[in-house]
């Protein structure tokens, strides 16, 4: 088994815990990753991703979540004039606003048929 993370992660310390509590054996693979490389993008290279998670909770909420070890490091690339902050910037705005989350009309037509 390969545990694959950052050595400052509160997360993989944890799992690393339990793996040790459970004495199970597992290979360690330290990936620091603190900016992006253009050599390494989407529009370079097709196996590129980021999963991104969005849904919303009643009372108005919602859930943001991104899954890519350099995302923080993607927000000031280009003076934060590219997609990663863009798309940052539409939900934090989204969720400060008062009331329902843009487009959560349409999404409930949608949902009804």
């Amino acid at each position: 088994m390969k545990l694959i993370g950052s050595a400052a992660s509160p997360y993989v310390r944890k799992v690393r815990v339990v793996l040790a509590e459970k004495r199970l054996d597992y290979q360690f693979v330290i990936e620091e990753v603190h900016s992006a490389n253009s050599l390494q993008s989407g529009s370079v290279e097709p196996r590129v991703r980021a999963d991104m998670t969005f849904f919303e909770t009643p009372n108005d909420g919602a859930v943001f979540s991104v899954g890519s070890i350099s995302f923080g490091g993607s927000l000031p690339v280009n003076g934060y004039d590219n997609p990663v902050a863009r798309i940052t910037e539409n939900v934090v705005r989204g969720m400060l606003a008062d009331g329902p989350l843009p487009g959560h009309a349409e999404r409930e037509m949608e949902a009804v048929g």
